[in-house]
């Protein structure tokens, strides 16, 4: 549930934008985490990064992603 509620803020995301999104759209970097949105509300995808680190949030995506915390 933290990584639905860290993406759709972070990403100001709608409910059908977060229902279409999947594992195989995100893509991990040194100090960030890209996120792709497939299909939007206008049919056109976006891509959005979650970089607060200092605060530890791709920190508890990142955990939640590889130890399959819900």
């Amino acid at each position: 549930m933290k990584v639905v509620l860290i993406m759709g803020y972070c990403g100001a995301c709608r409910r059908e934008e977060l229902t279409n999104m999947s594992v195989n759209g995100v893509e991990y970097k040194a100090d960030s985490i890209l996120i792709s949105v497939p299909k939007t509300k206008n049919n056109v995808s976006r891509l959005f990064a979650v970089t607060d680190t200092k605060r530890g949030v791709s920190g508890i995506y990142h955990r939640a992603m590889t130890h399959g915390y819900h």
